[in-house]
């Protein structure tokens, strides 16, 4: 095996080595996955509490604003009775009066209950919030491994990068070009090995010639049918 192809097979690997390990450091192990949901839904709860109280309180001064303009059409009202010249005109102006009054005890009792809503609300996310911080700090401990899993995995991350941006200084600019384009387009493995003389990808027979070549050779060869970079790696057999 050429210097080029074991410094490819190792770029690769340690390309999934450090995608393994971001992985890994964004997904929350199951062990911490309960403690770390209960605080999450304890956090929602208060944000969706002060959702409810700010609706409700949109809805109380949207109520108190129909509530004042009932009270000036009653005003209007009140005052044409006082200048009507027949009953009729008075039946009718009396029917105003009762429709509007209808309309402000309905309203009035929907402001009672979000007023009513509001400072229940407003009660219960005074003593969320009191206990929010006490709740933080324990679902922090409850996480503090995590979190030290978390940094040593950025430590390896880092130097998996470094140990990338080394090797790479090993190739020419359009030779990592084609890698990592192939890397992209075979799905994170450009280069495989040869396994009882077929691509390991696609498990296309190589033709005699070619595994021949590539067997006595080394150099860089890609399959007939994939295109991946193949190469030949003996496998230590077992003796008893």
């Amino acid at each position: 095996m050429t210097a080029e192809i074991s410094n490819l097979i190792k770029l690769q690997d340690l390309f999934h080595s450090r995608r393994e390990k971001q992985t890994m450091r964004e997904t929350l192990p199951p062990e911490f996955q309960d403690a770390d949901r209960e605080y999450r839904d304890r956090v929602a709860a208060i944000e969706a509490l002060h959702r409810k109280l700010e609706d409700a309180d949109k809805a109380r001064r949207i109520g108190e604003s129909k509530l004042a303009d009932f009270a000036e059409r009653l005003k209007k009202y009140q005052g044409q009775l006082m200048g009507v010249t027949n009953s009729r005109e008075y039946g009718a102006v009396l029917n105003e009066i009762d429709a509007v009054k209808r309309e402000m005890r309905t309203v009035e009792d929907e402001v009672v209950s979000l007023m009513e809503t509001i400072e229940s609300g407003r009660q219960d996310l005074a003593a969320r919030e009191e206990s929010l911080p006490a709740e933080t700090e324990a679902h922090e401990s409850a996480l503090s491994g995590w979190r030290e899993m978390q940094k040593t995995m950025n430590r390896e991350i880092e130097e998996a990068t470094r140990e990338i941006q080394e090797l790479e200084k090993l190739f020419t600019p359009k030779k990592l070009s084609e890698f990592y384009r192939l890397f992209e387009r075979k799905g994170g493995h450009a280069i495989v090995r040869i396994t009882e003389g077929s691509c390991a990808a696609c498990h296309v027979r190589l033709r005699p010639a070619l595994y021949q070549a590539l067997r006595l050779s080394g150099d860089v060869v890609t399959c007939d049918s994939c295109k991946r970079i193949l190469y030949y790696e003996e496998v230590a057999v077992a003796t008893s």
